[in-house]
């Protein structure tokens, strides 16, 4: 598969389009709520929520799979508070049916279910903002750092009988492709790779870009035979890319990967330093003619 050099619409610019349209929805949602409690007070006709934009309607951001679990999680979540906003709504209605509920038990259970989604959508939108704030612009991997509390907390829960795994990745003769192919290319490999490794991730795993050409992946809940397991099929993915230059000459690249469990006594360091020497250990492996 031929993959373009890497476009002006970089997943910075993604994120804030995207943040921007999530403040859009919460806010028209937040316009309804107040319409709709003044309705309930003066028995005017409630508004439609017909013409408040779902997320899935609106203009239409393009994020690697790596953003998008976050985004869809948190969307859902609202989504099933919004509808307990939706039925209080509705109990004006019902009462003339039941006579359970008088006018001002109606308006207050409203104002609860109201108060309840707003407290939730805009923690949320804080979240989403921290979150992104500290992804890489490039590729939309995590940083280094969140790297050091996301190992930690993976190490208190190795204590307690947990199991996670890391993978650290390099990028075979990165350097001899932006030697020959230009920075742009690098790029347009980066961003692939970041894509490419979020398809064959779970929503638990985390993706962070280490260093300039180097990934780590934290593996919850996944023992060292699984992870050589996960690591083999994302090289393997990865082998099977073609890149066009601006020549439209085609050119691949590589992975090598070290792969480390726990052990009692790591610190985020040590672990990520046994990953880094069974990382050097594959490449001294392929450099003295073991190719695969």
């Amino acid at each position: 598969m031929v993959r373009p050099i890497a476009n002006n619409n970089d997943v910075a610019s993604q994120i804030m389009d995207l943040l921007s349209l999530f403040d859009s929805w919460l806010l028209a949602r937040h316009q309804w709520i107040v319409q709709c409690m003044r309705c309930l007070v003066t028995d005017e006709v409630r508004p439609s929520q017909k013409n408040l934009p779902n997320f899935a309607s609106l203009p239409g951001v393009e994020l690697p799979g790596n953003l998008r679990h976050e985004l869809t999680t948190t969307i859902h979540q609202l989504e099933m508070l919004w509808d307990t906003v939706i039925s209080a709504s509705h109990q004006r209605e019902a009462q003339s049916l039941t006579h359970v509920l008088d006018h001002f038990q109606i308006l207050d259970h409203f104002q609860m279910q109201a108060e309840r989604f707003m407290r939730e959508a805009e923690q949320a939108s804080k979240l989403l903002w921290q979150d992104f704030a500290l992804r890489d612009p490039l590729t939309g991997a995590r940083t280094r750092l969140t790297l050091k509390s996301h190992l930690l907390d993976a190490l208190c829960r190795f204590k307690r009988g947990t199991p996670s795994t890391l993978i650290l990745l390099d990028q075979d003769n990165f350097k001899a492709i932006n030697d020959q192919w230009g920075h742009l290319a690098g790029d347009e490999v980066l961003i692939t790779m970041a894509n490419q490794m979020s398809r064959h991730l779970r929503a638990e795993d985390i993706l962070f870009r280490y260093g300039g050409d180097e990934w780590l992946i934290l593996l919850k809940g996944t023992e060292r035979d699984k992870a050589s397991l996960i690591a083999n099929r994302l090289r393997d993915s990865v082998r099977t890319l073609s890149f066009s230059a601006n020549n439209f000459q085609l050119y691949y690249t590589d992975l090598s990967y070290g792969i480390a469990a726990p052990q009692p006594f790591d610190t985020p360091e040590t672990w990520i330093a046994r990953a880094d020497l069974a990382l050097y250990s594959m490449k001294r492996q392929r450099r003295g003619g073991d190719s695969t």
